[in-house]
């Protein structure tokens, strides 16, 4: 499945599931994909922290022939890197974020690896 059909997907889904009288139509999107597109993978609608439509398709583990199920993990990569980046930019041009900021000024509680990076850059200037 192409990249874009994935993101149309990815939008799709979301607006058919407005209410639920749309959840029949979402089911039958959702299969028409899995059988046309041989998808592989969870499908996850949720509004409001209330899940609202799942589904699983395929295998989590070819080799040992294992179905998705409710306790499948996924291997994401760096898949969410570019969203995060669209995100803070998106931050940026709304005024809300400071890029030149440390992570402690919107988070004050954490104390992990980079968030002295700024002030220790403006001493070395």
């Amino acid at each position: 499945m192409s990249m874009y059909r994935w993101l149309l997907l990815f939008l799709t889904l979301p607006c058919l599931s407005k209410s639920y009288g749309q959840l029949p139509k979402v089911e039958k999107v959702v299969d028409s994909i899995i059988v046309r597109e041989n998808f592989n993978g969870v499908v996850l609608i949720a509004k409001n922290g209330k899940q609202e439509y799942i589904k699983y398709a395929g295998l989590s583990d070819r080799k040992n022939s294992i179905k998705f199920s409710e306790n499948s993990r996924f291997k994401i990569f760096s898949v969410t890197k570019t969203f995060t980046a669209a995100l803070i930019m998106k931050l940026y041009e709304d005024g809300r974020l400071n890029l030149d900021s440390t992570i402690s000024k919107y988070y004050p509680e954490y104390t992990g690896e980079g968030q002295d990076y700024y002030k220790e850059l403006v001493i070395l200037q």
